[in-house]
């Protein structure tokens, strides 16, 4: 284990108990999956770079699996849907197509 990653492992050590459900501040965890690309990259497996960074080796195989995913919030832009015509179509057969659906809700107060 080289010093970085000693470093890294005290550092996770000094948050306390090991159980499910202990938070990593964000800084801390970027630079455990850093270390653990790096481990995984060498050909380490991923409890042994989980022993290795003081964590388990499921938690650093889905860090990394999340970063390279790119979990991040994203901005969006919501659109209008599209309106597609609307046919009206009478009880004695009389037919009125490409309607938009609020001239069609016009058309039907109108008959009625």
């Amino acid at each position: 284990m080289d010093r970085d990653t000693a470093k890294l492992r005290r550092q996770v050590e000094r948050l306390g108990r090991a159980d499910r459900g202990r938070r990593v501040p964000r800084e801390l965890r970027a630079r455990l999956t850093a270390a653990a690309r790096k481990l995984r990259s060498g050909g380490a497996s991923w409890v042994a770079i989980g022993e290795a960074l003081g964590v388990t080796g499921e938690t650093a195989r889905r860090w990394c699996a999340s970063a390279s995913t790119g979990t991040a919030l994203v901005p969006v832009r919501v659109a209008e849907p599209e309106e597609e015509p609307v046919s009206v179509v009478s009880p004695s057969g009389y037919r009125v197509e490409g309607l938009s659906l609020e001239q069609a809700a016009k058309l039907l107060r109108a008959l009625s």
